[in-house]
Formats: structure tokens, C-alpha cells, sequence
């Protein structure tokens, strides 16, 4: 199964992919929404796993572009599509100020 995994955090990111590869799954990693559009146009994907807050493009500025435009080949009826938000610290830091 081939997944784009795309998470701007480096921490992050080397851990789900040093897991999912342990689970014999084929990961192509993308750091901003800029990268993650060009691997979506280049590439076949089963699984997207999506930060939502990304530098260049967010989350959900990627999802509005590769579900209602051609920039992709990615089709929602065939494949999943899974945002997530990782809880970090800094995220609750910032949303209690």
C-alpha cells in the first residue's frame, strides 16, 4: 500500500514513517502543502495522511484543490482521505492566548 504522509514536523514525520515502513508500507513523505501537490500530481496513492496546519498551504486548502480540480490524480471514491492534527503542546499553548 502506497501512502503520502504529509506533516511539516520533522519529529513527527521520521516517527510515522519509521513505523508504517516497519509495517511494510511504502511512505512518500511531503513537508509543505507546496511539496504535497507535487507528489499528488506525480504519484498513485492509496492513503493520505494530512496535517491540516502546513507551511505554504494548509490542510484544507490541499484537500479544496486535489477533490474539486484535475491537479491530481486522486479520487476520493477510490481512496481514503484521512486529515489530522497531531497534539502538540504548542497547539494548546497558543489556543489558550
Amino acid at each position: 500500500m502506497n501512502i503520502l504522509l504529509i506533516e511539516d514536523d520533522p519529529e513527527i514525520s521520521s516517527m510515522l514513517e519509521t513505523f508504517l515502513t516497519t509495517e511494510n508500507y511504502i511512505i512518500t513523505a511531503a513537508h509543505d502543502g507546496d511539496e504535497a501537490l507535487c507528489k499528488f500530481a506525480s504519484g498513485s496513492y492509496n492513503l493520505v495522511l494530512l496535517d491540516l496546519m502546513l507551511p505554504k498551504k494548509n490542510g484544507i486548502a490541499l484537500c479544496t484543490i486535489c477533490l474539486f480540480t484535475e491537479c491530481c490524480s486522486f479520487s476520493p471514491s477510490r481512496q481514503s482521505f484521512f486529515p489530522y492534527i497531531p497534539w502538540k503542546k504548542r497547539m494548546w499553548h497558543n489556543a489558550a492566548s
